[in-house]
């Protein structure tokens, strides 16, 4: 019987390596602070409620709550960003089990920030996180039915 010599094997130390690497990712992850935007200084300089309805043909009117004018017309491949905000919030509605009666709260702050806030979810979405040109989509809403608080 011959006895083959084991060789060490050259990757196994990198290999070590990189798994200790990303568990140690994984735990600053799960344990670090996470960071929070600041919240807008003060009350909303500008705001708009607004309904958001499907229209046959893949058509979304934006209204305005408070008359029902429509604000806008967004027709296919328009407003992406627009349409995919809104689904995310409608969405989150539904998983919580609330309709589309109330309207969504769109306000502009004096240092211009923007948000789209749901308040049957609670939810608050910064829109200039997203861009400026993101923004500006939502901001053309706000300044067609500008509302001083």
């Amino acid at each position: 019987m011959s006895h083959a010599a084991r060789q060490p094997d050259p990757l196994r130390r990198p290999a070590i390596a990189c798994g200790m690497l990303a568990c140690l990712a994984i735990l600053f992850a799960a344990f670090a602070p996470k960071a929070q935007l600041p919240a807008p200084a003060g009350p909303p300089e500008a705001a708009v409620k607004l309904r958001f309805e499907d229209k046959q043909g893949g058509i979304v009117l934006v209204k305005d709550a408070a008359s029902g004018d429509t604000v806008a017309s967004l027709g296919i491949g328009e407003g992406g960003f627009v349409r995919a905000t809104v689904r995310g919030l409608a969405a989150a509605r539904k998983r919580n089990g609330f309709g589309d009666e109330t309207p969504f709260e769109l306000s502009r702050f004096a240092d211009g920030r923007l948000t789209l806030r749901d308040p049957d979810t609670d939810r608050t979405i910064s829109l200039f996180a997203f861009g400026h040109d993101n923004a500006a989509a939502f901001g053309a809403f706000i300044d067609q039915r500008r509302e001083p608080l």
